[in-house]
């Protein structure tokens, strides 16, 4: 957002590309971490495997190079850049969808702690 509405600061501009740059790697990796945690165990491979195809495949083929530039050429920045903050909005809410099965794993490790079976 800082990035996208400042015009004044040259300063300002240069801070926001390294924080977006220095920041990036964290959330980039909790992606396959997240889809690693609610895989079973023998899918793993395969969670990590879809997770890097639809990312470098759909998200960088398609959807970044296509439908980011295009957008930006026939409509302008404003319109990239709020294709972005709508695509953080959505996938934060699917990341809430999924804590449900995460509370529900949780309680049923708590239960095999507390039977003593692990």
């Amino acid at each position: 957002m800082i990035y996208w509405q400042n015009e004044s600061s040259k300063t300002l501009d240069i801070i926001s590309l390294i924080a977006i740059g220095f920041l990036i790697y964290g959330p980039v990796m909790l992606i396959g971490v997240h889809a690693l945690d609610l895989a079973p165990k023998n899918a793993a491979g395969a969670s990590a495997g879809f997770t890097g195809f639809f990312g470098y495949f759909v998200g960088t083929a398609l959807l970044s190079n296509f439908l980011m530039g295009y957008l930006a050429d026939q409509y302008g920045w404003d319109v990239g850049f709020q294709l972005l903050i709508g695509a953080c909005i959505v996938s934060s809410v699917l990341m809430l969808l999924t804590i449900p099965d995460e509370n529900r794993k949780e309680r049923l490790r708590l239960e095999r702690i507390h039977s003593g079976s692990e």
